[in-house]
């Protein structure tokens, strides 16, 4: 499977490879598996790969796989104590 990779800005170096705003497409067994994890998980970088089980040659939308940032959430409010008279 192969797999493209592009910055969000700018250039950066990561696995020993310079990477750009124009996507490149790197063919299968370019990367190991450690490497692929860490391009996977650089922000700096947009990893695009085809979907499972689809055709290359296909009409498939690549796979976006750039980690998302995890989930907001809000304080919650001290609760309210009911005072005796």
């Amino acid at each position: 499977m192969s797999i493209t990779i592009r910055t969000r800005k700018g250039s950066f170096w990561r696995c020993g490879i310079q990477h750009t705003t124009a996507p490149v497409t790197y063919p299968e067994g370019t990367f190991g598996a450690s490497q692929l994890d860490a391009l996977r998980c650089e922000p700096k970088l947009i990893v695009e790969e085809p979907l499972v089980g689809e055709s290359e040659k296909g009409s498939a939308t690549p796979e976006k796989t750039t980690p998302e940032a995890p989930a907001k959430t809000t304080p919650k409010a001290p609760a309210k104590t009911a005072r005796g008279k």
